[in-house]
């Protein structure tokens, strides 16, 4: 069964579905509080249902094409800002920054050694506990480190993923609004003329007409 409701009812909903022995796929994110979501995989283990998580954007055909050509990222930088949507209760660090941290760890091959945090509550009509910004920034073992950014706060759309490659010094940029991948690299320390991210590499997609609010 996959399951969309509104955030606040992922964990009522998702016990009625997992009780019913269905597989689930729950959308993002897996519960509004951290609570839930443990006891929503706690209960999937134990009945021995599967549960699964829809993070659609690892299947965005740009990332599926980055984590294939690129090796060792050494730096990520991530930005996903939209205007405010009344009808979005939550906050962006469920709601939109969960994308991009997923990403990162999938790329990164390794979860942070440490994360720091910033949030920030500013939009009068926001929930008193719902951020309408949200800044991490992420480090790896080995010295790799990751800004990951999300906000309600901006006047327009703005989605972004830039990755550089410590082995060959490549640099890849992904446009998710257009699904699209341009990748560059840098074979020589002496300075170019063009641009190591002015290459694009893959064919562009279209958007998927039906539109998304990730």
């Amino acid at each position: 069964m996959i399951a969309a409701p509104a955030t606040q009812h992922h964990h009522a909903i998702g016990m009625r579905v997992l009780e019913s022995g269905l597989p689930l796929l729950m959308e993002k994110p897996l519960a509004d509080t951290l609570a839930d979501a443990e006891d929503l995989v706690a209960r999937s283990r134990l009945a021995d249902v599967p549960l699964m998580c829809g993070l659609l954007e690892r299947y965005n055909p740009g990332i599926v094409t980055a984590m294939s050509l690129l090796k060792n990222p050494l730096q990520i930088t991530a930005q996903r800002h939209s205007p405010y949507v009344a009808r979005i209760r939550t906050g962006v660090a469920s709601d939109l920054l969960i994308h991009d941290a997923d990403i990162v760890v999938r790329m990164m091959g390794s979860e942070p050694s440490r994360v720091l945090g910033s949030m920030g509550y500013l939009h009068p009509e926001s929930e008193p506990t719902s951020e309408d910004v949200a800044e991490a920034l992420m480090s790896f073992p080995g010295g790799a480190v990751a800004n990951v950014s999300a906000s309600r706060m901006s006047q327009r759309k703005v989605r972004g993923f830039v990755t550089t490659c410590s082995a060959t010094q490549s640099r890849s940029t992904v446009t998710y609004s257009a699904r699209t991948l341009a990748m560059g690299c840098r074979t020589s320390s002496r300075p170019s003329s063009r641009s190591p991210s002015s290459r694009p590499i893959a064919n562009r997609w279209r958007p998927n007409s039906t539109g998304s609010s990730t």
